[in-house]
């Protein structure tokens, strides 16, 4: 009898054999990375790639809005009251704007030439 000190482990991957063609299995995992139910790992896994290490954000979840984190979203909502008290908005960025002293409100005056030329041919 023969014993062998090297040992072997066979991986059948049948999976392959089942799932779709490459188009339908990328949009598939952009549904699903865009709305924060895959991580990237999580596809790595599925398409039997090596994994992206946890501190290099292999294992986030992501959502849309520019691919914010989970845990974050909402946080500039939380935010937004910020500034304004009773209701009030903030006007501290508003501008004034004011007309010229020889025009009239709704009185369709110019003062100076329209830099487009009128067309009196009709």
């Amino acid at each position: 009898m023969y014993k062998s000190s090297i040992s072997f482990i066979f991986k059948f991957n049948v999976e392959g054999l089942l799932r779709g063609d490459y188009e339908s299995r990328m949009n598939s995992y952009a549904v699903g990375r865009q709305n924060g139910w895959l991580s990237a790992n999580d596809i790595r896994q599925l398409e039997d790639l090596d994994l992206i290490p946890e501190e290099e954000g292999g294992d986030l979840y992501l959502i849309n809005g520019n691919m914010t984190k989970l845990k974050d979203a909402g946080i500039f909502a939380a935010g937004a009251g910020k500034g304004t008290s009773g209701g009030e908005e903030d006007d501290t960025n508003e501008q004034v704007l004011e007309m010229d002293s020889g025009q009239s409100p709704g009185s369709g005056k110019r003062r100076n030439k329209d830099p487009v030329p009128e067309r009196n041919d009709r």
